[in-house]
């Protein structure tokens, strides 16, 4: 059950998922705390939650290329509102070292960034992915604007944002590709409800 303060008017609160873990982190016990925590039915929310396990890029790529069947053959195929693909480039950087493999590296993760573009546009569902960024190899420190991918991931994407962990309390999220908004940056906290702009 939804409690009844709870507005459907946008459709997220009963939609569905789909969610891509390539690094075997997804953690159901979690998602069922953060619901329980904001007065949601823990069941009905990973139900709502299609979860497939990718080992290696081929398979993420087969997964992403079934996104149509998960969709267009549940009864409620109007209720898809989210693909996650957490982390998109992890199978690719480790399959596809060396100078020598880059460009089939690149290439082959221009054709699943678009395929994932093709889905939003589709259905008109948000894809969210996530990366890291890289460290410039002379010092060691994290260039914000340096995705792992490089061009192919900092141009297929609509909107970046940058999460920061930090030693305090609070941690930081900056917005660094938008085509509407400016660089922003807001504090947020990580708690038994999930993300939260403010302490209990």
């Amino acid at each position: 059950m939804v409690p009844q303060n709870k507005s459907r008017g946008s459709g997220g609160i009963d939609g569905k998922s789909i969610y891509i873990d390539t690094e075997g982190t997804f953690r159901p016990e979690r998602i069922a705390e953060i619901a329980k925590a904001r007065g949601f039915d823990s069941d009905m929310t990973l139900d709502n939650i299609i979860v497939q396990e990718a080992i290696d890029s081929n398979q993420q790529e087969q997964i992403v290329k079934k996104i149509d069947s998960f969709i267009t053959n549940d009864k409620n195929s109007k209720k898809f509102k989210l693909l996650v693909v957490d982390s998109v480039v992890t199978h690719y950087r480790a399959e596809y070292t060396g100078l020598e493999m880059l460009s089939e590296r690149q290439q082959k993760l221009y054709r699943f960034m678009n395929a994932l573009r093709k889905i939003a546009q589709l259905y008109g569902i948000a894809v969210v992915v996530t990366n890291q960024i890289n460290s410039t190899p002379d010092s060691g420190k994290v260039r914000p604007d340096n995705p792992i991918g490089g061009n192919v991931m900092a141009h297929a994407v609509t909107y970046g944002v940058r999460l920061q962990i930090t030693k305090l309390l609070f941690h930081t999220a900056d917005i660094v590709i938008s085509p509407y908004h400016p660089w922003g940056r807001i504090e947020f906290y990580i708690t038994e409800k999930g993300i939260e702009d403010r302490l209990p």
